[in-house]
């Protein structure tokens, strides 16, 4: 592993070429003033666009920092991601995904908290993100998303696996990972048998990041809590249905907990309880999302029908007739109540009365988009990213 890099961002890219160029734009000429310490890898599963095109456009122009695979075939989202952190040799890799961008001076704070901290046993970090809107008539730009803790430090860490899972911090998002890249290919070599337990289960990144930290107890958990990355496009690329959510939450929550407590001793009842915590009653999620998009008219009696046959396949037969209850019951309640019942549960969680604002705003932006497509939001260009953000 090369001495001289510091941080690899590792990029899998598929059909996303538009927005691959944006993030390209956005990112260089941050990383051309550390191109000694800095290297991007671009991963392309057989792309059908024109994605070999901007990414070769790229590296004519600078060679020495972008890396470049295009795979033959389609090999899934996982298997590419695997692709592109194998060509990784910086000692940390930044996981990035094609369609988000770095706030202005992103990389640079990145950089310097893992230099601060790459000695201190440092085995994984998180940073934070931000989603914004624009309305295309009035041009005015709206935060509706962020995962940054204001109850919290702007840097901390040194956190055991332990500590992390309590620490509750979201660390789904692809762009939002950074590993330590030694430790990484030891479990990807060493532990093939873990690694491919995470293929499909649509968190493949997470499951790494967690088997990480699993494996490796000596390792340091560390958390830049600022607005790193931000999705400009997250509600316009959240096309799922009642169906596709109750599959997200099976294989991304039901089974990866299941699998992941099934690679932990049975002595070890902290870890164990951590986990469970973490998993937050996924039953109860999916009724709540039914509950959504009957809610905001994004589903109907069809649809319901499909997710209670799929439940009685993939969850245990009493989960299944909760399920088929719960159904009937959201399908009888008028939609205007449903909302206020579904934004009055927001507050059975412990959260801020400006959090459960939030959370709301977002819910009712993600099914509007839903409803009516892009709609009046659009993306922001890479210049707006770089400059102030405006609040809620």
């Amino acid at each position: 592993m090369s001495n001289r890099i510091l941080l690899t961002i590792a990029i899998p890219t598929y059909n996303r070429a538009a927005c691959l160029e944006k993030l390209l734009n956005n990112l260089l000429p941050q990383a051309l003033e550390f191109r000694d310490k800095v290297e991007i890898c671009v991963s392309n599963n057989s792309s059908t666009d024109n994605t070999r095109e901007i990414v070769l456009n790229f590296k004519e122009k600078c060679p020495d920092l972008i890396k470049y695979n295009e795979n033959e075939k389609n090999l899934g989202f996982d298997r590419n991601l695997l692709k592109v952190i194998n060509m990784a040799e910086g000692e940390f890799v930044w996981t990035f995904s094609d369609d988000d961008l770095i706030v202005k001076n992103g990389l640079k704070e990145v950089i310097r908290f893992i230099t601060e901290n790459k000695d201190k046993k440092m085995g994984g970090m998180v940073i934070k993100f931000s989603s914004y809107l624009v309305d295309v008539r009035t041009g005015k730009r709206m935060k509706y998303q962020s995962s940054v803790d204001e109850n919290k430090p702007e840097m901390y860490g040194g956190l055991t696996f332990v500590e992390m899972l309590q620490d509750d911090n979201p660390y789904h998002g692809l762009s939002v990972l950074i590993f330590n890249n030694k430790l990484l290919k030891k479990i990807l070599k060493g532990k093939q048998d873990l690694v491919k337990k995470g293929i499909g289960s649509h968190q493949f990144h997470t499951w790494l990041f967690l088997l990480l930290l699993l494996l490796n107890r000596e390792a340091k958990y560390y958390v830049l809590n600022k607005s790193i990355a931000i999705s400009p496009d997250t509600i316009s690329k959240s096309k799922f249905t009642t169906v596709d959510h109750l599959l997200l939450i099976y294989k991304g929550r039901i089974k990866f907990f299941e699998d992941l407590l099934a690679t932990i001793d049975k002595s070890e009842k902290d870890t164990i309880r951590a986990i469970k915590k973490l998993r937050r009653h996924p039953i109860i999620s999916i009724i709540y999302i039914m509950a959504l998009y009957k809610a905001f008219g994004a589903a109907n009696y069809a649809s319901f029908v499909k997710c209670i046959k799929l439940s009685f396949k993939y969850l245990s037969f009493l989960q299944s007739l909760l399920m088929s209850v719960s159904a009937i019951i959201i399908l009888i309640i008028p939609s205007r109540i449903l909302k206020k019942l579904c934004k009055f549960s927001m507050r059975l969680r412990p959260r801020t009365r400006k959090k459960v604002e939030s959370t709301w705003l977002e819910t009712c932006i993600a099914f509007a988009s839903l409803n009516r497509g892009e709609g009046r939001w659009a993306e922001e260009s890479t210049e707006e990213f770089n400059s102030p953000s405006i609040g809620i």
